[in-house]
């Protein structure tokens, strides 16, 4: 059997180099910090395990594939972040949500003529997931009203610093994302060779 027949295989491998690409570019910048889950660096880490997982289902027959598998990352995201608190569970859910939402627009715009080639899509990846980063802590401000009203400079340097990590993050998902469409065509287009001959 060859190794993209099975829908599976695809999948796997497309969510196995976005999220890869993430990370790798996390850690050029911060390095073992990704893997610290209380440094805000490592979103590097759970947001490229997101945008993998998000871009692999859409690209799966079925849309409902990325909502159930970006369902199951949501339970399991909390518990790598250490001891279990309730705020973990907010944070994942609006990390993964507003991730998520990026990568399924990203799916939407990349298809547009006006995203023809692999560096606007990228760049399109880069900005679409530092909105939702920079977004993502508005969303955490307003369920923390009192705090942000009293440490309104905190919260801005917050966002701020979200939007670029959400740059670095959306270029290397986007990266991830063209070098693994890129490596399944080439696989497909081989077996398709091999099959002709």
């Amino acid at each position: 059997m060859n190794l993209l027949e099975n829908s599976w295989a695809k999948t796997v491998l497309r969510a196995a180099i976005v999220t890869g690409c993430g990370i790798a570019v996390g850690f050029t910048f911060y390095q073992s910090l990704i893997f610290i889950p209380t440094m805000k660096a490592s979103q590097f880490t759970e947001s490229s395990i997101t945008a993998g997982i998000a871009y692999a289902a859409l690209k799966s027959s079925k849309r409902r594939n990325a909502l159930a598998a970006l369902f199951l990352w949501f339970i399991v995201a909390p518990l790598l972040g250490g001891p279990f608190h309730y705020w973990l569970l907010v944070l994942a859910f609006v990390y993964i949500v507003g991730i998520g939402i990026a990568i399924y627009c990203y799916d939407l715009l990349a298809r547009k003529s006006l995203f023809d080639t692999p560096i606007k899509r990228i760049l399109l990846a880069a900005g679409l997931v530092a909105f939702a980063n920079g977004a993502n802590i508005i969303v955490l401000s307003l369920i923390l009203f009192g705090w942000t009203i009293a440490h309104l400079n905190t919260a801005w340097m917050n966002i701020l610093t979200n939007l670029e990590l959400g740059v670095l993050i959306g270029f290397g998902v986007g990266v991830g994302m063209e070098l693994a469409d890129y490596v399944i065509r080439r696989i497909s287009n081989s077996e398709s060779e091999e099959v002709e001959a």
